[in-house]
């Protein structure tokens, strides 16, 4: 998921946070295509019981994605505003370089995994059958089947699938990808047209551009917008990361992490109160948002040492991790298992963690030349709008 910080002071557990929600959606997506359902397992001892449930946060980890995003771009639009500087070049200038440098290769990488996937392995059960893993809701090899390939890949390039078009191939992780994108556009148009002060005409371009976008989405996606929303309203508060000033009373952080961990416990449980997936997805949003804002509340620890290094590092290719692991992991779940799925034994489990720090580092060198290029990337394009801007000045 794409969620980059827009705010003047980082924060090391902010960092960490979407590093860790990325780890957690690899985590949860590889268990998934590598072994048994829980209810398949022949043998259910303690160890089993916690890999199984420290590895079922993929979507939880989605909704911290969320208000991770709705703060961070709320974050950056309304400090534009308050200080004079909003345009809506830049800022689609940021959002578009942000999210098509690492986007457009991803959606080719996917296309060429499964092509070769599907040519070394024509009989694998991963792509050419459906397994009860969930993830596929049709067989993979029926995206490149039916000759709708070109205009799927343009619905996912235009952020359009789940719309008009499926995500592709191999990746369904691209749902919420979707999601964000409108969201990008439907907050600063709604925020135009309810400033007071504003020109007639721009806001009644906005309220046009905002009936167009909203008529596109459906129920599920304002839903999640309602998560996404969470983080804007925290930004709309002005709270910031900071680095120095008086700290919370010592154990409340701790308290919002007890809490925000107690919801995602709980919300996994058979309890019939949680079996609505909505239910479930707002009260884990809300239960984020109460951690955000202890985190904000608290100085960030210092930027030397392991943890911020790390923290920093993993954040730094989360977007990159999210959107490129499936294919791969596919992949590599045709090579090692044409068949059955594995049983949770401590040797296939030492496999899986093997796989997963394969794909890690993989996203790790694809980042490297992809979203770490963002700031040049923006930069070329806004000199490139400028000039193009000056050209019909001049016509």
């Amino acid at each position: 998921m794409k969620v980059e910080s827009s705010i003047s002071t980082p924060s090391v557990h902010l960092d960490f946070a979407r590093g860790l929600a990325a780890l957690l959606v690899l985590m949860n997506h590889g268990r998934s295509l590598f072994f048994v359902n829980y209810g398949e397992a022949h043998t259910k001892s303690l160890f089993v019981k916690f890999f199984y449930f420290f590895t079922a946060f993929g979507h939880e980890a989605v909704m911290v994605f969320f208000v991770l995003s709705g703060y961070f771009i709320s974050s950056s639009i309304l400090r534009a505003r308050r200080e004079g500087r909003w345009s809506w070049r830049t800022y689609l200038v940021d959002r578009s370089t942000r999210i098509y440098i690492v986007l457009i290769p991803a959606i080719l990488l996917t296309v060429a995994w499964d092509l070769f996937g599907m040519s070394v392995y024509p009989r694998s059960q991963i792509y050419f059958g459906v397994d009860d893993h969930g993830l596929f809701k049709s067989p993979i090899a029926t995206f490149y089947e039916t000759g709708h390939l070109p205009a799927i890949i343009v619905g996912n390039l235009l952020c359009l699938q789940t719309i008009f078009v499926p995500t592709v191939g191999s990746n369904p992780a691209l749902w919420s990808l979707c999601n964000e994108v409108f969201y990008y556009l439907i907050f600063p148009l709604a925020l135009v047209l309810l400033a007071p002060g504003g020109r007639r005409i721009e806001r009644f371009a906005c309220a046009v551009m905002l009936a167009v976008v909203s008529s596109l989405l459906n129920g599920d996606k304002w839903f999640y917008f309602l998560i996404w929303l969470f983080g804007a309203g925290i930004a709309a508060t002005g709270l910031t990361p900071r680095t120095s000033g008086r700290s919370l009373p010592r154990g409340v952080l701790e308290l919002a992490v007890l809490w925000f961990g107690t919801s995602m416990v709980l919300t996994r449980s058979r309890l019939p109160l949680f079996e609505n997936v909505y239910l479930v997805d707002f009260l884990n949003g809300g239960a984020f948002a109460a951690l955000l804002i202890a985190i904000l509340l608290r100085p960030s620890p210092s930027p030397g040492g392991l943890y911020p290094f790390l923290a920093r590092q993993l954040s730094g290719f989360s977007y990159s991790l999210y959107v490129i692991h499936l294919p791969i992991l596919v992949f590599l779940r045709a090579t090692l298992l044409p068949r059955e799925r594995f049983q949770p034994r401590f040797d296939c489990i030492a496999l899986y963690l093997g796989v997963l720090a394969l794909i890690v580092a993989y996203a790790f060198l694809f980042s490297r030349a992809t979203e770490a290029k963002t700031g040049q990337a923006r930069r070329a394009m806004a000199s490139w709008t400028r000039l193009h801007s000056w050209a019909l000045a001049r016509k």
